[in-house]
């Protein structure tokens, strides 16, 4: 089957602009979002946990900035694949954010606009932290271990702006899990799977740790089920509370 690229760019909707032709194309890119960037953060997650079970005696117990560069040192392949397939499951979060908030917004706009807003915001932190992540990769490769190690301990505590959008990445995924539970575009538990990334270590040469793998885990728990319903076309409903007849449920 072949693909007419020309005619996709330059198809226009034959009805309104507001028919949710676009929007539906969001919510599907948003569900393929939703069904990879889990599963890229997990398997990323997990290769850093076996690169750090490779350097047990390494300079930091705690598997910190200089654990990992001694690591890369030893095992570069094991490291840069980790670092790499993690990065992709970071960016590919943003159409996720971009989707969720318009169906949080359904109901509670407000609630959508801040939560999307703050965690995609907060996207541009994560790809400065991978810059200076590939940056000191680089110098152990250039300059050895020891220069490495050195520049990134002068720098580390450096004041810099990526800090405070860390705090609204991790403040967009508490106010997203509320939205979608407030909206019921998730139900409570998958709602409350979203908050626990909220904890997860963000920064530069973050280790992999045995709670980080939980977290992506209750993240998948909160979005494959809703990608692969937007993947499929299908509006998620919204999760009304069951109650009993003869009682009013109206909030």
């Amino acid at each position: 089957m072949m693909i007419n690229v020309p005619h996709i760019l330059t198809k226009s909707s034959p009805k309104h602009a507001d028919d949710g032709y676009f929007l539906s194309l969001l919510h599907r890119l948003g569900g393929v979002a939703m069904l990879i960037s889990p599963l890229l953060l997990l398997v990323g997650e997990s290769i850093r946990i076996q690169a750090r079970r490779l350097v047990p005696d390494g300079p930091s117990t705690g598997f910190d900035y200089p654990g990992q560069l001694a690591a890369y040192q030893n095992h570069p392949a094991l490291m840069t694949a980790s670092y790499v397939i993690f990065a992709l499951g970071w960016f590919a979060l943003w159409p996720a954010f971009l989707s969720l908030a318009a169906l949080i917004g359904r109901t509670r706009p407000w609630w959508g606009l801040l939560g999307g807003a703050s965690a995609f915001t907060g996207l541009i932190a994560l790809a400065f932290y991978e810059g200076i992540n590939h940056l000191a990769f680089q110098l152990v490769d250039q300059q050895g271990l020891t220069t490495a190690t050195a520049f990134v301990d002068d720098a580390y505590a450096s004041p810099n702006l990526a800090y405070a959008l860390t705090a609204a990445y991790n403040l967009g995924w508490i106010v997203l899990a509320i939205g979608a539970y407030l909206s019921r575009t998730l139900g409570p538990w998958q709602s409350l799977c979203l908050a626990p990334m909220a904890l997860h270590a963000t920064g530069v040469l973050k280790a992999g740790e045995p709670h980080g793998i939980a977290f992506i885990l209750a993240l998948v728990i909160a979005f494959i089920p809703l990608g692969l319903s937007q993947v499929r076309g299908a509006t998620p409903a919204l999760h009304v509370t069951p109650h009993r007849p003869g009682i009013d449920a109206t909030t």
